[in-house]
Parts: structure tokens; C-alpha cells; sequence
């Protein structure tokens, strides 16, 4: 009821339980900080509906590019995306300004629900990418649009469900391995070394024998309670 939200767009995502216990409601300059600071809304590149994106995605003058960070993209991405070497959305500019091949490219860049496209396709163009879009809604939508499409893997998720499947049931896959012996999980645990907190993919079985450790010399240290889904990453 509000004037400034009556356009907002929600997205929604079927899951077989509530993952979101409290709503909460903050103000904040950036909802992520990409830390370039002379790009408005205005600089950002043209939406494409899931299916003109998935059309001029396999055309083969086009780099579709990933601009989450490196975990998201272990665990799923497109078809032939570019998936930069990044821990943190801050590091893109910088990945962006060693990578001055893509000037000479039609890109297509793509994020969980769009928000980071609006900035990552903005500094695409300021650096003089000439043509630049970016996929309405992002993977989500893609996914509700285009059930067995160009997807691959999971989609990473920053709640306890962690990550959540993109294609329908018949076409889910698996493309991330476990950290210790190779097993194909898309589970992410956190380490359960206090002093560590490293997000790593762990299988059933070796969640046991782990510990819920990244590495048998940081047993020595205190260990968190062993919590499931514990989620500490950050999406800026």
C-alpha cells in the first residue's frame, strides 16, 4: 500500500517448509556494496525475459558471465558461463579490469535474482563493453520460465536451505564434489573450526568422519557445535 514499493516485484520459490522465521526490514545506502561509486541506476544494462536470454545465450558470439561469487558458482551455473576466481562481489571490478577481452564481446551477465546484474552490467558498461544485458529476475525466474534450460547444477541460496534446484526434478544435477573424497553434494557446511568458519561441500559420509573440520591440523582447535545449514557468507 505503499506509493514508493507499488511497483515492486517479488519473487517466489516453492520449498516444503518455511526457511524465513522473522522478517526483517532495514535501511541500507547499498544492498550490496560493490565499492564503485559513480554508477546510478540509469547506467545499468537492458533486461532480457528468460527466453530471449536463453535464445541469444548458445548464439556463438555471446559470453555469458557469472557475477556471484566463486561458491555460488561451484555448486551451479550456465553452460559455458565465465565464472570469475572472487570470494566477495567487491573484487569484481577489479577481475573485470583484468579481463579487457570482453570490450570486444556481446556479454550476458546473470546473478541469483538480478540485483547484483543492475551494478556488475552498469560497470560492464562504463569500462566500454558495447553491449551488455542482463537476465530478468535472475536464476530464479530463469528456472520458473525455463525448467530444463541451460542451467547446470544448483542455485546457492544465502539462507539455511543453502542452495535449491533450478531445473525440475527429471533434470536436476549434481556438479560439485564433496571437499574430502570427490563424492558429487551440492551440501555446503561451515567449518566447524571457530577460528576457520570456511564454507566447504561436504557428503553424508564424510560430514561423520570429518568432523565437520576443512583440515585434520585444525582439529586441535575448539569446534562449533555441530550445526547443520549454519550459513556464514555474505553476499556483498
Amino acid at each position: 500500500s505503499l506509493e514508493q514499493f507499488r511497483d515492486i516485484e517479488f519473487k517466489e520459490h516453492a520449498y516444503h517448509e518455511n526457511p524465513f522465521v522473522k522478517l526483517k526490514i532495514k535501511y541500507r545506502r547499498e544492498l550490496v556494496t560493490l565499492g564503485v561509486n559513480e554508477i546510478t541506476a540509469a547506467d545499468a544494462a537492458q533486461h532480457l525475459s528468460p527466453q530471449d536470454w536463453h535464445a541469444l545465450a548458445q548464439q556463438p558470439d555471446t559470453v555469458v558471465l557469472d557475477v556471484r561469487n566463486e561458491y555460488e558458482s561451484r555448486i551451479g551455473k550456465f553452460k559455458h558461463a565465465i565464472t570469475p576466481d572472487i570470494a566477495n562481489f567487491r573484487e569484481l571490478p577489479a577481475w573485470l579490469q583484468q579481463h579487457q577481452e570482453l570490450k570486444d564481446k556481446k556479454v550476458l551477465v546473470y546473478c541469483t535474482g538480478g540485483i547484483r546484474c543492475e551494478k556488475a552490467s552498469a560497470v560492464l558498461k562504463k569500462s566500454g563493453v558495447g553491449a551488455v544485458y542482463q537476465l530478468h529476475g535472475g536464476i530464479i525466474n530463469y528456472g520458473k520460465e525455463i525448467p530444463n534450460g541451460l542451467w547446470q547444477g544448483s542455485c546457492f541460496v544465502f539462507d539455511q536451505r543453502m542452495a535449491v534446484p533450478v531445473n525440475d526434478p527429471a533434470h536436476h544435477q549434481i556438479i560439485s564434489q564433496c571437499h574430502y573424497c570427490s563424492t558429487a553434494t551440492d551440501t555446503y557446511y561451515n567449518c566447524a573450526n571457530v577460528d576457520c568458519n570456511a564454507l566447504m561441500l561436504l557428503c553424508p559420509s564424510c560430514l561423520q568422519t570429518s568432523q565437520r573440520l576443512c583440515s585434520g591440523e585444525k582439529q586441535t582447535v575448539p569446534a562449533l557445535p555441530n550445526q547443520t545449514g549454519r550459513l556464514v557468507a555474505d553476499v556483498g
